[in-house]
């Protein structure tokens, strides 16, 4: 789906109008914690970054950044945790053989 990240994370081509230029392409969170850095540019080099950039005005994930900024310490080590979780399988398949009993 793509979201409209607001115009600080804008990019400017030429032949793209200025709504297009703000919206991107949600990437898929599996294998998150393989795929630093973060956002469609590289630009956030951390997860809290990246969280943080999806709060700039008009963002469509504003209300999702501020909510990750109002949790305690605690909570938010808990998502980060969760998202570090997200591994790549190496091995698939493999990995769904394994699980299936």
């Amino acid at each position: 789906k793509r979201h409209n990240m607001g115009q600080s994370m804008a990019e400017d081509f030429t032949f793209a109008n200025e709504q297009t230029n703000q919206e991107f392409i949600t990437a898929r969170l599996w294998g998150i914690a393989d795929t630093a850095p973060y956002m469609h540019d590289g630009r956030a080099f951390t997860l809290v970054e990246a969280i943080s950039m999806h709060g700039s005005p008009n963002s469509d994930a504003v209300t999702a950044a501020e909510n990750f900024a109002a949790l305690s310490d605690f909570e938010k080590n808990q998502v980060l945790s969760f998202l570090l979780s997200l591994r790549t399988p190496k091995e698939p398949v493999k990995d769904l053989l394994k699980n299936k009993d």
